[in-house]
């Protein structure tokens, strides 16, 4: 993770604030893709591949949206919701909710570190 992580440093300093914004919104989509996954597995929903990561563009800088979806091993649909920091490192904070077939099965309010939120949240999380 800290190799996305570093992509939001010095290595973007000679670049537009569009370029920028389009390295940023590539390394939230990638490690929320990667940590959403893993906070899935940890509620127990197994997925069938990895999880698509969108991030609609709103012109704001300092967050982005984004929007995941992904199905499990028994044909569930899943939804990985939230609003992320642009400054990640390491983690990445924000406001993120996982669903399974329209049940929540986690809020958080950071992904891939410690985090704050709802442990195992409000739909039970049977995985397939």
């Amino acid at each position: 993770m800290a190799a996305i992580a570093a992509t939001g440093g010095a290595a973007l300093a000679g670049c537009s604030e569009e370029d920028r914004a389009n390295a940023t919104d590539t390394a939230v989509r990638e490690l929320v893709s990667q940590v959403g996954a893993e906070e899935l597995k940890q509620a127990g929903i197994e997925l069938k591949d990895a999880l698509n990561c969108s991030t609609p563009k709103d012109g704001d800088v300092t967050t982005v949206k984004l929007s995941c979806t992904g199905t499990t091993v028994d044909d569930r649909k899943v939804v990985l919701t939230g609003t992320a920091d642009a400054d990640i490192t390491g983690e990445v904070n924000g406001e993120f909710v996982g669903k399974v077939d329209g049940q929540v099965v986690f809020r958080r309010n950071s992904l891939g570190g410690e985090g704050g939120g709802e442990g195992g949240g409000e739909g039970g999380g049977q995985g397939g």
